[in-house]
């Protein structure tokens, strides 16, 4: 619930308010980060995954587009590889 909540409200600042795609991978982030210290009604394990998760997620998405020029392809195979090295370093955190 938590990463469909970040992932909606990333969505929306990235085409709506046109910021960087980091700050929407952020929320994502942050939002995947809260829900186990929801679930366990701890505050530390709630704050430590909010802080995780959204630097995970800034880091994430910083790294999606320069992978693109790295690779210099937009074939699926490159976009696959952008997406599972942004979010293993989104759920590395």
């Amino acid at each position: 619930m938590g990463g469909a909540v970040g992932g909606l409200l990333g969505d929306i600042l990235f085409t709506s308010f046109h910021l960087p795609r980091a700050f929407g991978w952020m929320i994502m982030g942050a939002g995947i980060g809260v829900v186990e210290g929801i679930y366990e009604r701890s505050p530390a394990k709630l704050r430590n995954g909010l802080i995780g998760g959204a630097i995970g997620g800034l880091a994430g998405g910083f790294l999606f587009d320069p992978i693109l020029a790295l690779i210099g392809s937009n074939s699926a195979r490159a976009a696959r590889l952008r997406r599972s090295s942004s979010w293993g370093c989104a759920s590395a955190s």
